[in-house]
């Protein structure tokens, strides 16, 4: 189909609106997540010569463009009203829902990990985030995730909306993060989470056992419950390691090379 043509379906599906409520979560969207395809054109997807035979199977391009066309997540007339408490509040009900779904549906193993995800956008929005330190798209929606270690199924997501309208920015915001992740887990969980520098610290390894879970993660070299003499210096030996330890915690810096060190804190080797 030329260009001409799907700008005049796209032009006539505004008024159109899906007459089953049950399309609305019809299978391109999952397929497109499984294989995915999220981010080729549609064009190229319903393609007779390069496009998936799975997506021709579901609907027609012409329908999932009236679908995707009419599709809204909230009330228009409230919106600017609610958007001034809330910057996610045009989709936020739907994303609570899809949260709610990953915990409720799967439990991770032993281990979990939490971490951090852009995902790549460059449209129009209020908390897009630009950081230059990505490898690839280096704008985008930033995401914490927690993740099973044994299986990366996604079992807890949070998306951040940069800091509350007219409020000052967050603090300690990688402890709250983590905490809000594993909430749901309950008091008596037993298992293990793995976070990078910008989470870990003693406070969060603290809050955790609390809660029956324990803590391994890289920690930066700024937190002042880091001992001097675990820090970066070109007296240490190179492949050197120190610990240090505490009745609850392990604290470990390697030495890759000179002058630098690597520091790891964790509360479930407590024997090293």
């Amino acid at each position: 189909m030329d260009v001409e043509e799907e700008e005049s379906e796209t032009a006539s599906c505004a008024s159109e609106v899906p007459e089953n409520d049950d399309e609305v979560l019809a299978e391109p969207d999952v397929v497109g997540g499984v294989h995915m395809d999220g981010t080729v054109p549609v064009s190229e997807l319903w393609s007779e010569g390069e496009g998936k035979k799975i997506y021709q199977a579901c609907m027609s391009r012409k329908r999932f463009a009236q679908i995707t066309c009419s599709l809204r997540f909230d009330d228009k007339s409230t919106r600017e009203k609610r958007v001034e408490l809330d910057k996610m509040t045009h989709v936020r009900e739907f994303f609570e829902m899809w949260s709610l779904s990953l915990r409720t549906n799967y439990l991770p193993y032993e281990s979990a990990c939490v971490d951090e995800q852009l995902f790549p956008f460059k449209g129009r929005c209020g908390f897009k985030q630009y950081i230059p330190t990505k490898p690839r798209s280096k704008y985008g929606l930033k995401l914490f995730l927690l993740c099973c270690c044994r299986t990366s199924y996604c079992c807890n997501i949070q998306l951040y909306t940069g800091k509350p309208v007219g409020g000052k920015p967050e603090k300690n915001q990688g402890k709250r993060v983590v905490l809000d992740l594993v909430d749901y887990l309950g008091d008596d969980s037993g298992r293990n989470v793995t976070t990078d520098n910008f989470f870990t610290s003693l406070a969060l390894g603290e809050a955790l056992l609390k809660k029956n879970i324990s803590l391994i993660g890289a920690i930066r070299k700024s937190r002042p419950e880091i001992p001097s003499a675990f820090l970066p210096s070109k007296y240490r030996e190179v492949h050197s390691s120190l610990f240090g330890h505490t009745s609850d915690f392990t604290l470990v810096s390697y030495v890759p090379k000179k002058g630098k060190a690597v520091t790891l804190l964790s509360s479930m080797h407590l024997d090293a």
